[in-house]
């Protein structure tokens, strides 16, 4: 848990919840103009994330990686897909987080 808050830790401390609706395995916080999705869905397949709208003046990055983030139209909701083929290009397990600026 400690590595996962030192990687991510931006998403949790002193944000707000972005969304309360969500679908199972996505969460939402916000901080300083920024929104964080969470997923539990391993970032190199796409996962849409329905409480967002698409725009493709988004800013996106993966907490942990340097990988490209992939924005898709979605009818309208944003999906995200990171260029990574492999668990090791991610600086952490189980919870992976989108930060959109």
């Amino acid at each position: 848990m400690g590595k996962w808050l030192e990687v991510n830790g931006e998403a949790i401390y002193e944000s707000e919840v972005y969304s309360k609706k969500a679908d199972e395995g996505v969460y939402y916080t916000q901080r300083d103009g920024n929104i964080y999705a969470i997923t539990n869905t391993f970032p190199s397949k796409e996962t849409l994330f329905a409480e967002i709208d698409y725009s493709d003046k988004y800013n996106v990055t993966l907490l942990g990686s340097d990988a490209k983030v992939e924005l898709i139209d979605r009818d309208g909701k944003l999906g995200l897909k990171a260029d990574i083929c492999a668990p090791e290009d991610v600086a952490c397990e189980h919870l992976y987080v989108f930060k959109l600026s």
